[in-house]
């Protein structure tokens, strides 16, 4: 099953059982279609990762490409998921010390003189 399938059956599922018995098949059958539309997914720019951590599996995704956000849009995703939380500084403190410490075992592997 492809994803736009799973999401289309998924939020399907979401719907109030009591609604959904009110929905005609040409009401299911659009909101299916809707739900696979993947346009949101085609970036030029799509890098998926999950890390395993001791603490459990992590995903880190890096999508890129044009902005095609409204404003108005962009202003309501600022305010709900601002830039400097707690999670993106703990994500980026392990990051820098992650490239620290592999820069300090390359120059300890390349160097000819110790670096203390």
């Amino acid at each position: 099953m492809l994803m736009g399938e799973v999401r289309a059956e998924g939020l399907l599922r979401a719907i109030d059982p009591v609604v959904r018995v009110s929905l005609t098949e040409a009401q299911e059958d659009a909101i299916r279609a809707a739900a696979r539309q993947d346009s949101w997914n085609r970036h030029p720019v799509d890098i998926r990762l999950a890390l395993p951590t001791p603490f459990g599996r992590f995903y880190l995704a890096l999508i890129g490409g044009r902005e095609r956000r409204s404003a108005a849009r962009l202003a309501t995703e600022r305010n709900r998921h601002p830039l400097a939380s707690a999670g993106n500084l703990a994500m980026v403190g392990a990051l820098i010390a992650a490239l620290a410490l592999a820069g300090l075992a390359l120059y300890g592997i390349f160097a000819d003189t110790p670096l203390w």
